[in-house]
């Protein structure tokens, strides 16, 4: 018999398992931390100008819950659906119960992989770990790589156990799937494990699997490892530059998909981590302009650069602990505060912010309330979605169960794909396999309006025009690339009379140049380079060339016609200002001051030459 109340016989001589004997006190501070884990003492969850409080939804089309998930095995108490992550293509789910007791014993804990084909969902495959023990809570924190192929699984409370501890060391585990099954590839400890460290309590991957970023709430550190030909690695531990011992450092975490920016939640604050060189260092510490509580679990967008912090025990206009989320952006190298999130609907206790999620580009956010109470009863959990629009963030929809209950903390744990249209969200006390054992429900979220990009707006007008064997200057303005780290010029369709001349081509940036391709980095914002053609001596005089550019940035692209009129005049002609058809010493001597500021050839200066001699 199993539960989360129940009070433990003693034992004699316990030495080899005293964990299996532990008192009902024990068991107490169990449940006390699954139905706050991630918020015991307030804390929250995190995602990656003056706040503004949004507080009114947008109209738009419901998403829909397309199917409920509970494990084939399920049992009461198990906990289904603890953590949860999703594929970026929103095809394979990843859904934990980390109090399940087959087979590894009581509370061992488990993993389930579930894969969508034609819009429904079916289990694939039960993960547990090779060497799995009682209360190992092995699922307390899952991550899926990209194209949901690798897994890492935290087990926070794990092997060698102090009696006098409440917890353990901590492990993670990772599995990688060949041939359809999913199998475990290695168990990750750290260097310097000690007990309490809770090692395992939250874990995210890089996109392709190969970086992987733990954290240790109960040592206030975060670990990198990486992967190598199948063997993984510790690369480097982390902590806050003004940590103490009390910070719940590592307490959630997130990298980004390229898996160069890592994101940390600690008690009132999270740090951004990035690497360079092969070292991981802190960039930043964020905290809330205009919040109260605690930063915990949190999420950033795939280039790292929007980042979405929950902090459920904030007190806002919805009252004490209802909840809240921060948008944090990066623009030129800085984060700042981009736009506080509150429920449309919120009330006091409701927990919003418990869990969060971001799509992809960062303008879909999903967003857990775990204790709100609604239709289906008190404690019953909801959802939110968020869309961006330029730059200002709505509430766009309420999620809740079909079958939902009180007391089923829909919205413990929230993933949502790439693409911003699949939604997993974990209830972890819902009676799907009898009570408490927990279920995960699936949603289609309607495609959102794509973001209104800054408009990239190339004004090309030609300062110069060039006749045969001279050269033309060709002014651009580029506008609205501010924050960009940076703009492309692609010029295609050059034609062969054409070339740039990349020593006289000058822009207010940095400027480079390979082939036809003109790189500005660091832009400001507003850029007016000048690119400058060397026209061939074999071109027409009275050709106009049109060159197609596409001008590329991170976000935006936008094709433009370039113009280069090489005019209608033979070079002598155009020195021969009093248009007697002869060229004069003063006209001479110009064309010599021309060549000298290189816009003539020697052979240009010497067809002039031979004009003045005759």
């Amino acid at each position: 018999m199993k539960s989360r109340e129940r009070a433990r016989e003693s034992t004699e001589g316990g030495n080899k398992r005293a964990h299996e004997n532990r008192e009902s006190e024990r068991a107490l501070g169990r449940r006390r931390l699954l139905q706050a884990l991630g918020g015991a003492a307030g804390l929250t969850a995190v995602g990656l100008h003056e706040s503004t409080v949004v507080e009114v939804a947008r109209a738009q089309s419901d998403g829909s819950q397309q199917q409920k998930i509970a494990a084939d095995d399920g049992d009461p108490d198990d906990s289904f659906g603890q953590s949860v992550s999703v594929s970026d293509d929103g095809a394979t789910a990843l859904i934990a119960a980390f109090e399940d007791d087959d087979p590894n014993g009581d509370r061992a804990g488990s993993a389930y992989v579930f894969t969508e084909s034609d819009g429904s969902w079916s289990q694939q495959q039960k993960l547990t770990a090779s060497d799995g023990d009682i209360d190992d809570g092995f699922g307390v924190s899952v991550s899926l790589s990209d194209d949901g192929t690798t897994a890492l699984i935290g087990a926070a409370d794990i092997d060698e156990r102090n009696d006098d501890d409440e917890t353990a060391p901590g492990s993670a585990y990772v599995f990688t799937k060949s041939g359809g099954n999913w199998s475990q590839q290695q168990k990750l400890t750290a260097t310097d494990r000690d007990t309490a460290d809770v090692f395992g309590r939250a874990v995210s991957l890089s996109d392709d699997g190969t970086t992987a970023l733990i954290g240790a709430s109960g040592n206030d550190s975060a670990y990198i490892f990486t992967e190598s030909g199948g063997s993984w690695s510790q690369q480097q531990k982390l902590t806050a530059s003004d940590g103490d011992g009390s910070g719940l450092f590592g307490n959630s975490v997130s990298l980004s998909d390229d898996g160069t920016t890592a994101l940390i939640g600690a008690f009132e604050s999270a740090f951004i981590f990035t690497k360079s060189g092969g070292r991981w260092d802190q960039q930043q510490k964020l905290t809330a302009a205009n919040g109260t509580g605690n930063f915990g679990s949190v999420t950033t967008a795939n280039d790292g650069t929007t980042v979405l912090i929950g902090v459920l025990s904030d007190e806002n206009s919805n009252g004490d602990r209802a909840g809240s989320a921060f948008v944090f952006t990066k623009a030129n190298g800085s984060w700042s505060q981009q736009q506080k999130l509150i429920a449309t609907d919120g009330d006091s206790q409701d927990n919003f912010g418990r869990s969060v999620s971001l799509s992809a580009d960062g303008t879909t956010a999903v967003i857990g309330a775990d204790s709100d109470g609604n239709s289906n009863g008190d404690r019953a959990g909801s959802t939110y979605v968020f869309n961006r629009s330029d730059g200002s963030w709505s509430q766009q929809q309420k999620l809740t169960a079909s079958d939902g209950g009180s007391n089923d903390f829909f919205g413990r744990s929230v993933s949502v794909s790439d693409d911003g249209t699949t939604a997993l969200i974990g209830a972890a006390f819902a009676s799907a396999n009898g009570s408490s054992a927990g279920a995960g429900y699936v949603f289609t979220l309607p495609q959102s309006q794509p973001e209104s990009e800054p408009q990239l707006e190339i004004g090309a007008t030609v300062k110069q025009s060039g006749s045969p064997g001279r050269q033309a200057q060709v002014q651009y303005t580029l506008s609205s690339v501010s924050g960009q780290s940076s703009v492309t010029l692609e010029l295609t369709s050059v034609p062969q009379q054409l070339t740039v001349n990349q020593s006289a081509s000058t822009t207010s940036g940095t400027f480079e140049s390979n082939g036809q391709r003109l790189v500005f980095s660091s832009p400001n914002e507003e850029l007016t380079p000048t690119i400058v053609f060397n026209i061939a001596e074999s071109a027409d005089s009275s050709a106009t060339f049109s060159i197609n550019g596409e001008l590329l940035d991170e976000t935006s692209s936008v094709t433009d016609s370039v113009r280069v009129e090489v005019g209608n005049i033979s070079i002598v002609d155009e020195f021969d200002e009093d248009g007697n058809g002869d060229i004069s010493i003063t006209e001479l001597g110009q064309a010599g001051q021309a060549f000298a500021s290189g816009e003539l050839t020697i052979t240009e200066l010497g067809k002039i030459g031979a004009a003045f001699a005759s």
